[in-house]
């Protein structure tokens, strides 16, 4: 499964679904196609791992909702890599609904990856997936 627009794209391997945003933030179709992606990972394995990089765009409060909503009673281990203090800001804002989120810096991708439980040899399938969406989106 994957999707992509101008401001974000998201793509899966595996168990773990691998979003990645620009500065912009989602629009409500790409967040209801992230959720789609999202939901048919869950289904299929039972829970889902995500790998969020963002260098800026994040998320609104309706989006945000509609996410915790969506996962109330359903596992979700996510992993934010950002350096925007504002995202950061968001990533905390989920946590009060989603104790399993965490944040990591741009370059700490090996570090999201153990916190995901991502076995070391996925590891490589999940950086080559990371870097054809940030590719595609000019990142």
């Amino acid at each position: 499964m994957e999707y992509a627009s101008p401001r974000f794209a998201c793509k899966v391997v595996d168990d773990v679904v691998i979003a990645v945003h620009t500065k912009e933030n989602p629009t409500d179709e790409d967040w209801d196609r992230y959720g789609d992606v999202a939901n048919g990972v869950m289904n299929v394995h039972g829970s889902v791992k995500m790998l969020v990089y963002s260098i800026g765009g994040g998320p609104n409060s309706l989006q945000r909702n509609k996410a915790n909503e969506a996962f109330r009673d359903r596992p979700q281990q996510v992993a934010v890599m950002l350096n925007s203090a504002m995202t950061r800001g968001i990533v905390t804002a989920l946590s009060w609904f989603n104790p399993a989120i965490k944040a990591f810096n741009l370059e700490q991708l090996e570090e999201a990856c153990t916190y995901l439980g991502v076995p070391r040899g996925q590891l490589d399938p999940v950086r080559e997936a990371l870097e054809v969406l940030k590719t595609r989106l000019g990142i």
